[in-house]
């Protein structure tokens, strides 16, 4: 299980990719070059899967699944409300 903090990532791509309404394809690839964002393809696909939103075909390829699991993450991030009993969104987020 990989953890990840929101700490380690700029307010700035966080909003960006997470923006309700708006295509945030460019931004989220822009954001995992810039921040050379990576994650275990196999914890992404096992997590993406419990989304149930993609095929296996779909979740077969791991560049996409790293992009799908770093939007997921922004909007994870961009939903906490700063404290401990925050009723959606955390400030960590887990493959797992």
């Amino acid at each position: 299980m990989t953890v990840f903090y929101i700490d380690d990532y700029p307010d700035e791509a966080i909003a960006d990719c997470s923006a309700g309404g708006q295509d945030a394809t460019e931004s989220v690839e822009f954001w995992i070059d810039k921040l050379d964002f990576t994650v275990p393809a196999d914890e992404a696909r096992t997590c993406l899967k419990g989304y149930g939103a993609w095929d296996a075909d779909e979740l077969a390829d791991d560049e996409e699944n790293a992009k799908r699991f770093f939007w997921i993450m922004m909007g994870s991030f961009s939903e906490w409300d700063g404290t401990d009993d925050s009723p959606c969104g955390s400030d960590i987020f887990c493959t797992d």
